[in-house]
């Protein structure tokens, strides 16, 4: 799976760290900061921090968010027709915001929801605009970045 990283200049990786999780209107605790401890929903950040190591960065945050399915915090969609079925129940604006969601989201990033999403619903990923992001072959999923 690629990794997507977007370089940032902040005077700290806490500084970083905390303006990521202001765009995602989360606490700091839901946002992953290497070299540091693991976020509180730490999946894959031992997979980030492995990549981190390696990768040349003086710091790396990402989004350490827990899954939220029909508002409930730890719920899962059971499948692909739940989340189909949720977006059919959805009101017009609910629905425009989820979809803005998932279409800017990397278009290389594909998971079996977002591929059925797009079969069913037509919604596809807006071009990258985000200037200097870089993608590469191979590591971690998440929103990585420099401070």
């Amino acid at each position: 799976m690629p990794t997507q990283f977007v370089e940032l200049s902040y005077a700290s990786a806490e500084q970083a760290q905390e303006a990521l999780a202001g765009r995602e209107g989360s606490g700091v605790e839901s946002i992953g900061l290497w070299p540091g401890p693991a976020p509180k929903y730490s999946v894959g950040a031992a997979a980030i921090a492995e990549w981190a190591a390696t990768s040349g960065f003086d710091a790396v945050v990402w989004t350490a968010l827990r899954p939220k399915f029909r508002g409930v915090v730890d719920e899962v969609p059971a499948d692909v027709e739940a989340v189909l079925a949720y977006l059919r129940e959805l009101d017009a604006e609910t629905l425009a915001r989820a979809r803005e969601y998932m279409c800017a989201a990397p278009a290389d990033v594909q998971t079996p929801f977002r591929i059925a999403i797009t079969r069913e619903l037509g919604w596809a990923p807006a071009p990258a605009t985000i200037e200097g992001s870089v993608t590469e072959p191979a590591g971690p999923v998440g929103d990585e970045g420099r401070s």
